[in-house]
């Protein structure tokens, strides 16, 4: 293929049957490599880029929404050394974006996070016999909710922190997944990874579900300490590692969190 669109854990997927196999796939054919679905973090893009694409190509990753189309997006023409990693780019043609505080619902500045709301061309007219959801997606000035947090940078592009209704806390600090996921996904003998919270006292006590690569083994409490020593305090996995067969996801390779937090239970 010249073109390929997919999800982030089907990436990690192709870039360890690629490494296992010594590169014997050729893929120098692959000219354009989309991700979607989820964020993915700056530190496991240059992986991929370098490890899987050996550096000659960029990972554009895109963001978009089905009540509002593409959002976000690269360009064609963007090179390796033009694509910001962990970044979805910058907005699509008839796309406004504005960023608003969680707390009180202003408008904030670049590199301040906050919720991602939106004007597009492509707006949808509303959700099929629910109106009051429909009203509810938009706020006083017809913006989009998105539902997503996130921030730009003083060049308009765009990074995804991840989905509001996700987000989980310690001690009143806040805990994007999808961050202590990533380090996860760093460790050679990971395949796949989801992380979901048991409730305390204190706040979520953040368990990670892992799904081995073939062949390799780990002892729990070594991949427990090797995400510790790499995340924030409040971000540590204090309810530890359970592992899987599989690590559910949608068809499109989005996590399934609730099945993540069945597992757990």
């Amino acid at each position: 293929p010249t073109f390929l669109m997919t999800g982030v854990a089907a990436v990690n997927e192709m870039m360890f049957c690629q490494m296992k196999n010594g590169h014997k796939y050729n893929i120098q054919s692959l000219m354009t490599f989309v991700v979607g679905g989820s964020p993915m973090r700056a530190d496991l893009q240059r992986t991929i880029v370098n490890n899987l694409l050996q550096g000659r190509i960029p990972i554009k990753q895109g963001y978009g929404a089905s009540e509002q189309g593409i959002i976000a997006v690269w360009s064609m023409d963007s090179g390796i050394g033009t694509v910001r990693d962990g970044s979805v780019g910058r907005p699509a043609a008839g796309i406004e974006i504005k960023i608003v505080s969680l707390k009180t619902g202003k408008c904030v500045g670049p590199n301040t996070e906050g919720e991602i709301r939106i004007k597009s061309v492509s707006n949808m007219e509303g959700y099929v016999n629910d109106m009051r959801k429909t009203i509810c997606s938009y706020d006083e000035d017809g913006w989009f909710k998105s539902g997503d947090v996130g921030y730009y940078t003083d060049d308009c592009c765009l990074f995804i922190v991840g989905r509001i209704k996700e987000l989980m806390f310690y001690n009143h600090e806040r805990i994007a997944p999808i961050d202590i996921e990533t380090v996860l996904l760093s460790h050679p003998a990971v395949l796949d990874a989801g992380v979901t919270g048991k409730n305390s006292d204190h706040g979520d006590l953040l368990v990670g579900v892992v799904k081995i690569k073939p062949g390799q083994n780990i002892e729990p409490e070594k991949l427990v300490s090797y995400v510790n020593d790499r995340v924030k305090d409040h971000e540590r996995l204090r309810g530890g590692i359970i592992f899987v067969d599989d690590v559910p996801r949608s068809p499109a390779g989005k996590l399934k969190r609730e099945e993540l937090l069945n597992l757990i239970q």
